[in-house]
């Protein structure tokens, strides 16, 4: 049987220096190739899948299968999807001190970055009703937070 251990230490015993294979770095040049891995039979399943998963949830969310295929559509579907994410598991249905606006405030940022990069993914993505009441307490207490006063500006339009 292989012995990674005993095999390294001859290697440096005989001058060979060099990292084991399996713990080297590939180079640019090596990096797969995700298309070629599309193709393989082994593979493709896999993928297959995927694409009828993704097209799934943008069906529910009635967003275009095509539409994300740009960075800041996806980037504005994952800021969206992790605010959506927060504010559903926020229970309360009030703000009763700063712990609480630092659980909510990941959400109100996220909110306004998936905004700013595709304003049009924002419907499917509209946060509870009880978001604005929310927003309301929470500038009570932090009256300055540029991106909370966003939110109640982007939920209001």
């Amino acid at each position: 049987m292989f012995n990674k251990v005993d095999d390294m230490a001859e290697r440096k015993l005989n001058g060979d220096n060099r990292a084991p294979t399996i713990e080297s770095c590939n180079g640019d040049d090596e990096i797969l190739d995700v298309q070629a891995l599309k193709k393989n039979p082994l593979f493709s399943p896999f993928f297959n899948h995927l694409e009828m998963e993704q097209k799934k949830l943008l069906n529910k969310l009635e967003i275009p299968y095509g539409y994300l295929m740009t960075k800041d559509s996806v980037q504005a579907f994952f800021h969206l999807t992790v605010a959506s994410q927060i504010l559903e598991g926020y229970t309360k249905d009030r703000i009763d001190d700063t712990k609480d606006c630092d659980a909510l405030s990941p959400a109100f940022e996220n909110i306004v970055r998936g905004y700013l990069l595709e304003n049009s993914m924002f419907d499917p993505f509209r946060p509870p009703e009880k978001t604005s009441v929310l927003v309301d307490q929470y500038l009570n207490l932090r009256p300055q937070d540029i991106c909370a006063e966003y939110v109640k500006v982007i939920i209001l339009s």
